[in-house]
């Protein structure tokens, strides 16, 4: 499962960080808004707070705070909701009163989920413990 932690200390940088299956069922239950320890996760969060922020599922379809349960569900989205754009495609522009059936899944964890988006809420340093060591990091140019 992967995480994408949130940090706001680092001017909202965001932390991916993968935790291996046996870690990821301590998850599963939990839903949108409800707060983690870190040691839960790995020893290395040890004295951090994590809030659910959001979830997705292996097929990409996001998860909605408003839907209980696991399942999915399609609904009718309106511009301003969460999980819609205002824009049908890119050549068209913003269409006024615009709304779509939209699928989205339940805010609460279960096997099916691949990523979980978390917001650090207690601990300092997340930069200096998710930080890649200088072999790993790849120059530009190399790339090419």
């Amino acid at each position: 499962m992967k995480l994408d932690i949130a940090d706001n200390e680092n001017k909202g940088k965001t932390f991916h960080y993968e935790i291996d299956d046996e870690k990821s069922k301590m998850l599963r239950g939990k839903k949108i808004g409800d707060e983690i320890d870190g040691h839960v996760l790995d020893s290395k969060f040890k004295g951090f707070k994590f809030k659910i922020t959001g979830l997705s599922n292996i097929a990409g379809f996001p998860a909605l705070e408003k839907i209980e349960g696991i399942g999915l569900k399609k609904l009718l989205l309106t511009k301003k909701s969460k999980g819609m754009s205002g824009k049908r495609s890119k050549k068209h522009k913003k269409i006024k009163g615009l709304r779509l059936k939209k699928t989205l899944r339940g805010n609460t964890i279960a096997k099916d989920i691949v990523q979980v988006n978390l917001k650090v809420i207690e601990g300092k340093g997340l930069a200096n413990i998710l930080k890649k060591p200088a072999s790993e990091e790849v120059n530009p140019e190399e790339k090419k």
